[in-house]
């Protein structure tokens, strides 16, 4: 007695599963999800004695149930949605069992027809990971590489052996499960329809044939040329940057071509700023002048400098009243959502090169690369360290930390990105179309083909190969790329989560938002191992991996709260109804400190200021710190050899709340070379750091009232060379001196009010 039922019906099946009955279920897709829930058995069979089963699953969780051609979730009354990898028809046989003797008391097969897909969505491992490579390297491209490598370079077996971080396929580096849970989200209805999300890039390909559909001309903008607002960048011909970051937000699904975006309805603009940084177009990205209903604006940009930014680049009351206009002004009031990259200098060993030409590879002498401390910090940087925007980390397929995320307290969440597309997987999103140019194009096969000999370029890179065999399977028109990565990658991948959260509850603000990506983010590599380092006679903890604050949250200056899970936030935002209050600020408070911070000493020097807000609830804090240290040596006005100061380098600044929770605002063996006087061209040097602005989140939803106590830690006591020949790091001839430092508190019950423009 078979019993069949069509979609789009969603309601109980009555007696589906009669003793000795067995259930035919049909559910027609006509989507890329199934998007009325459907019911395989009563609810009342699915309980906790219970099991449900089905055949040939490749990996399953509670709720989640893996196949070869796609995913079903379990929502819950017995509903049940799924989402196809492939586009294929399937046939999946399950069962319900109960007791101990696994008693059969149901059994039936789900068919699913009519299925949409995209041909690239199988290898986007942050939408569903599964263990696949995003197409990258295998054991037979690694081979080949091998091969060419000992021909190029003239290698031997020996070589290869001693290098097994570059020579060696390693499945290991994709582990199943470690994605975004966007699945449940669409499984959900939750696909950003309606919500607007603005490109501030190099450009946007407007009728690229994935972006097309969504793209919207109406609040897209080309700086550059005044008589066009199309965004589409002509100038590079190598890769557009922002026609890759749009992919990974809204590539359309479901329609056969190219892969998918974590909000495939969801609305794109495009705005070509890095091309043309001016103050009318800074102001224009932030909504201030038109183009205005934008619910989030991705910025997957930035700059890492080896000194202070805020006060010598950025004046804070200037760009900290632009950076607080969409969060406080836009969204009729709830709030724009701006997210931004951390950067990508966790490694970069060099942070003075790019700007000052100097080579000096500080943090390889100074010790950060060695334990493994992040070379830049991303809350020195003047973009990160206000509390208006979201800073987004990246992360990899195996659930850890990538090589090159910039880390500090100024992380908000993380998201995935990958590496390089080489050994282990980047993403899969959209290029500039045609074989000719873009990064999958021939002008980039044909450099490395000019430049290295012999190199087999479709074998490592077989999307981005031109002529290779899984080019001309998938991305015949080269629209397409497998090596886009950084936090580049990470920060519109959030942007894209954001946007299905606000596709499930419009209603929310960006505080509300900021509050369920913190409360849901997974907690990725639960393991994260402090860094310490040797300092004088004792140890200093440089990093302290998974802090858990007053409040229970749970911070880490790799991840912030952890990597976003776009299934739970979705899950949050349809049932929230927390009110956060008005928004509001302490203020500077403001101490002088004249302290001296003793050199080479694992304990530092302490100083408090007292926070009088009884009521007083904390989302963000900032602190401003101005450091001393008398014959400053200077890289300026000396002939021959030159001396450098390491007291940036050296010093270290924690920041300790009233309930004893820890938060490392700078850490130690940063890649800071130049005084705030070196930058500003003070011919008497003394200040290392003045008025310096440093933000952390690891405080979130903590009591403000009490003492916040700021220690300063300097973490060596000898010179050192650096690699260029002509320059040394030289420690400070005297101790140091914290002059003065403020705080501020951003949140709830605090005196000023923060609501935008009237």
């Amino acid at each position: 007695m078979p019993i069949t039922i069509k979609k789009p019906l969603a309601i109980s099946a009555l007696a589906l599963a009669l003793a000795g009955c067995k259930v035919e279920v049909d559910v027609d897709g006509q989507n890329h999800w199934v998007s009325e829930p459907f019911e395989l058995v009563q609810d009342f069979e699915l309980n906790r004695n219970s099991k449900l089963s089905f055949a040939d699953v490749i990996n399953q969780t509670e709720d989640e149930f893996v196949f070869k051609h796609g995913v079903l979730h379990r929502l819950g009354n017995g509903l049940f949605s799924y989402v196809s990898t492939t586009g294929e028809d399937a046939s999946v046989d399950f069962t319900v069992t109960q007791g101990r003797r696994n008693r059969v008391v149901s059994e039936g097969t789900l068919n699913i027809s009519n299925m949409t897909s995209d041909p690239l969505y199988f290898q986007q491992w942050h939408l569903q990971n599964n263990g696949q490579s995003g197409f990258a390297q295998n054991q037979d491209g690694m081979d080949k590489y091998i091969e060419w490598a000992k021909s190029f370079f003239g290698l031997d077996d020996e070589d290869i052996a001693n290098n097994p971080a570059r020579y060696s396929y390693n499945p290991d580096l994709r582990v199943k499960g470690q994605d975004m849970n966007v699945v449940a989200a669409h499984v959900r209805g939750y696909t950003g329809k309606g919500v607007v999300v603005a490109v501030t890039d190099s450009g946007l390909e407007a009728a690229h044939e994935d972006l097309a559909p969504n793209y919207r001309a109406d609040g897209s903008f080309n700086f550059v040329e005044e008589d066009s607002n199309d965004p589409t960048n002509i100038y590079d011909k190598r890769g557009d940057h922002g026609t890759s970051v749009a992919g990974l937000i809204a590539a359309k699904a479901g329609n056969g071509i190219g892969g998918r975006g974590v909000a495939p309805d969801a609305t794109l603009l495009g705005q070509n700023y890095l091309k043309n940084q001016t103050d009318e177009a800074a102001a224009t990205i932030h909504g201030m002048f038109k183009g205005a209903d934008v619910d989030v604006i991705n910025k997957s940009w930035g700059f890492s400098v080896p000194l202070q930014s805020n006060g010598v680049y950025h004046d804070e009351k200037i760009d900290g009243y632009i950076d607080a206009y969409p969060a406080l002004n836009l969204r009729d009031g709830k709030g724009a959502l701006v997210v931004k990259s951390s950067g990508n200098s966790f490694n970069d060993a060099d942070l003075s090169q790019r700007i000052f030409k100097l080579g000096l590879d500080l943090c390889k002498k100074n010790g950060a690369s060695e334990f493994g401390l992040t070379c830049s910090n991303a809350a020195i940087n003047s973009g990160n360290n206000h509390p208006y925007q979201l800073v987004v980390g990246a992360n990899n397929a195996d659930g850890t930390h990538t090589s090159y995320s910039t880390a500090g307290s100024a992380l908000w969440v993380s998201a995935p990105a990958g590496e390089y597309g080489f050994r282990e997987p980047a993403m899969v999103t959209t290029d500039q179309s045609g074989c000719e140019i873009g990064y999958s194009g021939s002008i980039n096969e044909d450099f490395y083909a000019t430049n290295y000999k012999g190199y087999p370029y479709g074998d490592i890179y077989p999307l981005n190969g031109t002529k290779s065999d899984a080019s001309a399977k998938y991305d015949q028109e080269c629209n397409y790329v497998q090596t886009f990565n950084g936090t580049s990658s990470a920060a519109p991948n959030t942007s894209g989560a954001i946007a299905l959260m606000l596709d499930a509850n419009p209603d929310l603000t960006w505080r509300d938002v900021k509050r369920i990506i913190a409360k849901t983010s997974d907690q990725i590599d639960p393991e994260n191992a402090k860094v310490v380092l040797p300092v004088g006679d004792s140890d200093y903890v440089a990093h302290e991996g998974w802090v858990t604050n007053a409040a229970g949250f749970a911070f880490n200056n790799l991840f912030g709260f952890g990597r976003i899970n776009a299934g739970k936030a979705v899950a949050m935002a349809e049932r929230y109804h927390k009110d956060l209050g008005d928004y509001s600020e302490t203020g500077w408070i403001d101490t002088e400190a004249n302290v001296e911070v003793p050199d080479n000493n694992a304990r530092g020097v302490t100083h408090t200021i007292y926070v009088d807000s009884r009521n007083g609830a904390v989302e963000e804090v900032q602190i401003r710190v101005t450091l001393t240290s008398e014959g400053l040596s200077t890289l300026k006005e000396q002939e021959g050899p030159k001396t450098a100061s390491s007291v940036g380098s050296d010093t270290a600044f924690e920041l300790t709340s009233p309930s004893g929770t820890k938060s490392i605002m700078l850490t130690a063996r940063t890649g800071t070379m130049a005084s705030y006087d070196w930058a500003k061209d003070v011919k008497e040097e003394k200040y290392m750091y003045k008025d310096m602005m440093l933000l952390s989140n690891a405080f979130y939803g903590e009591p403000a009232e009490g003492a916040w106590t700021l220690r300063v830690i300097d973490t060596n006591g000898k010179d050192f060379l650096s690699a260029n020949p002509d320059v040394t790091f030289v420690n400070n001839k005297e101790n140091s001196k914290l002059e003065a430092w403020g705080i501020k508190l951003f949140g709830q019950n605090f005196a000023n009010k923060l609501v935008g423009e009237q």
